[in-house]
């Protein structure tokens, strides 16, 4: 298994305090410029891969995406993730990538 120190509850609470995590994509310098390279989502099903929060998962949900699954490893981040979903369509899955 991959190293995992997000669980590590003094490294998960100090990237609690990062702009990505608190604002979301909006606080992801790369956000911008990420968008212009995404295809329409619309009817597609989408892979998450090291989803963290779930940002990017529920944005594509928002961009009419099918379904998304994000993947993590961390358990701490799919249950914020999870604390932070309501759709039935995102579904988050621990695995090691």
């Amino acid at each position: 298994m991959s190293q995992n120190i997000y669980d590590n509850p003094d490294f998960f609470a100090g990237y609690a305090t990062l702009p990505r995590s608190a604002e979301g994509l909006n606080g992801a310098p790369e956000w911008t410029a990420m968008q212009t390279l995404l295809p329409s989502l619309a009817g597609k099903s989408v892979i998450d891969l090291g989803c963290g929060y779930g940002w990017f998962c529920r944005w594509a949900k928002e961009q009419g995406a099918a379904r998304v699954t994000g993947f993590d490893l961390s358990e701490k981040m799919l249950a914020k993730a999870a604390s932070m979903t309501t759709d039935p369509d995102i579904t988050y899955l621990r695995a090691d990538l």
